[in-house]
C-alpha cells in the first residue's frame, strides 16, 4: 500500500501543477485536515480555516489572490510507512501584485487512506518537515 500512497502524492503534484484542481480535490477526504504552510505562516490564519474540501477551495482562492504562478517542484518522495508520504522540493511562484519571483524550500506531509488525503501539512523549511516526521537530513 505504501508505494500506492507515493503514487497518489505524485499524481496530486502533477494535477496541482496542471491546475486540475477539481481532480485534485476529488482525492481529498471530505473532512481533510488541510494545514498549508504559506498562507497560515504568511497570513497567520487559523489552521482550521482550511478544514475539509471547502477549506481546500478557500486556500486555493487565497493562494490565487496572492500568487499569479504557484508550482510545486518535487525533488524527493519518501514513504514513511504509516500511511504518510513526505515530499521534499521547492515552491516556485510569482506574487500577483508585486510580480516578485518566489522560490522556497518546501516539505509536505500527506496522510493517505484508501487512496484519499485525510491530512496534509505544509512546511516552508525542509528541516522542519523532516523533524516533524522524526527524520534528519
Amino acid at each position: 500500500m505504501s508505494q500506492e500512497n507515493v503514487e497518489v502524492v505524485k499524481w496530486l503534484v502533477d494535477a496541482f501543477n496542471r491546475r486540475d484542481l477539481t481532480g485534485f480535490a476529488s482525492k481529498l477526504h471530505e473532512d481533510v485536515e488541510w494545514v498549508p504552510a504559506l498562507i497560515t505562516r504568511v497570513e497567520a490564519g487559523p489552521a482550521d480555516e482550511f478544514r475539509g474540501v471547502e477549506g481546500f477551495w478557500r486556500w486555493v482562492a487565497a493562494t490565487d489572490e496572492a500568487m499569479s504562478v504557484f508550482r510545486i517542484e518535487a525533488e524527493a518522495y519518501r514513504d514513511l510507512g504509516d500511511d504518510r508520504v513526505l515530499l521534499l522540493g521547492v515552491l516556485a511562484g510569482q506574487g500577483r501584485a508585486s510580480g516578485a519571483e518566489v522560490r522556497a524550500e518546501l516539505g509536505q506531509v500527506f496522510t493517505i487512506r484508501d487512496g484519499r488525503v485525510v491530512s496534509y501539512r505544509g512546511y516552508l523549511d525542509r528541516a522542519e518537515a523532516l523533524e516533524a516526521v522524526g527524520l534528519r537530513d
